[in-house]
């Protein structure tokens, strides 16, 4: 399918306040076992060090992962969904129907005890869009549950009626665009490509 997001631009970002906080301490774990092997005479300071160190490393690369790529995006024709740190999920834009708001849990019930809602960011597939509307995943971003995604708003940039009517705007014009686009290229059998996770 043609790659219709050059023509329309539609994205939903990270929170970047968690972000932020995200990388501040991750940086701050990084300064201090930095130090540690810096002033380190024995394996006391530089092993807790090289532990602080490589930790805050790694927490450094996640925020910045995190901070950079959407959670939400139009890509090739596709919308990529990342309900995973790493992974995302390539849906046909066809069979997404729309966006829409809930309220919903901020974290997994199973991680935290406090039971505080947060605006979340819902996601519709077709029902007849298999293997799509099939699917069965909950991680610490959101839940995708049958025909419905949905995104935990803690982790999403602020979400208001505006802002899913505008995507629900670009969304119809990307899929306009597409089917247009397609209107002029040749005919062809295409299986649908199952729904396993890519890499972000």
């Amino acid at each position: 399918m043609p790659d219709a997001s050059p023509a329309v631009v539609l994205s939903v970002r990270s929170n970047l306040r968690i972000g932020a906080a995200m990388l501040l301490a991750a940086l701050a774990a990084l300064g201090v076992g930095t130090y540690l092997l810096w002033i380190a005479e024995s394996w006391l300071l530089a092993l807790p060090g090289a532990v602080l160190g490589g930790l805050g490393a790694c927490w450094t690369w996640a925020a910045l992962w995190y901070l950079v790529l959407p959670r939400v995006e139009l890509r090739k024709g596709e919308l990529w969904v990342r309900l995973h740190p790493v992974l995302r999920a390539q849906i046909p834009l066809e069979h997404v129907e729309a966006f829409l708001l809930n309220q919903g849990p901020a974290m997994p019930q199973e991680a935290v005890r406090d039971r505080a809602l947060a605006t979340n960011l819902v996601i519709r597939i077709a029902e007849k869009a298999e293997p799509w509307s099939q699917q069965r995943r909950a991680t610490l971003l959101g839940i995708w549950c049958g025909p419905y995604i949905t995104l935990r708003g803690t982790w999403l940039e602020p979400l208001s009626v505006q802002k899913v009517n505008r995507l629900n705007e670009l969304l119809y014009q990307a899929k306009q665009a597409a089917e247009n686009d397609q209107a002029d290229e040749p005919l062809g059998d295409t299986a649908p490509a199952a729904p396993a996770g890519q890499r972000a």
